[in-house]
């Protein structure tokens, strides 16, 4: 049951970084100290949160004897690459 709530928390943080990283692809900064300021700022709030929660999903699914790798699209280092293609004004985003 928690593997599954796990599961579908993950898919929605799917769908919806995706989305968020489409849009703001799109939004331009010119000011590079500021375009840092924020980037660095969103990871030191999303990275905890997602590092733990990847964790424990890991650790769960790997108690029922199943691979964690099949359900988690976006790696710690994904997540980084995406946030730098942020705020350049482009639509052309890594997906």
């Amino acid at each position: 049951m928690v593997v599954k709530s796990m599961k579908k928390k993950l898919k929605s943080f799917n769908i919806l970084f995706e989305e968020i990283c489409r849009v703001q692809s799109l939004w331009f900064i010119l000011d590079e100290q500021l375009k840092d300021e924020i980037i660095i700022s969103i990871k030191k709030k999303l990275f905890p949160a997602y590092g733990n929660f990847i964790g424990m999903f890991q650790k769960s699914v790997k108690e029922l004897g199943k691979h964690s790798d099949k359900y988690i699209k976006y790696g710690m280092e994904d997540v980084e690459a995406r946030l730098h293609n942020l705020f350049h004004g482009s639509s052309a985003s890594t997906d």
